[in-house]
């Protein structure tokens, strides 16, 4: 697969990503701060779980990584759980600081 399309696939999936964190956040929280906070955490924990998954696989059967249907099914299985814990993180209430003395 040519690396362009890969990047284009990544860009949609970010502007994709605004409108939908723009409806899901915490009241409290600026667009652009839970905006950042879900893309930064779905694109690391997709990554982690991905690799993760990726590295048993080749330990377990490394005749699988060859074909596209047990990659296209790790990738689901790492960003499913990584959307949820973006998602979490967008949604629950910033920390109350009290006020200084």
């Amino acid at each position: 697969m040519n690396y362009a399309i890969i990047i284009l696939l990544w860009l949609l999936a970010l502007a994709a990503a605004y409108p939908y964190v723009k409806r899901v956040r915490n009241p409290d929280q600026h667009l652009l701060a839970a905006y950042m906070i879900f893309i930064t955490i779905f694109g690391a924990a997709s990554f982690f779980l991905f690799a993760v998954l990726t590295r048993l696989a080749a330990m377990m059967w490394p005749q699988a990584l060859g074909q596209s249907g047990p990659l296209l099914l790790m990738a689901v299985v790492s960003l499913v759980p990584a959307f949820y814990l973006a998602r979490w993180q967008i949604r629950k209430p910033g920390m109350q600081r009290p006020p200084p003395p």
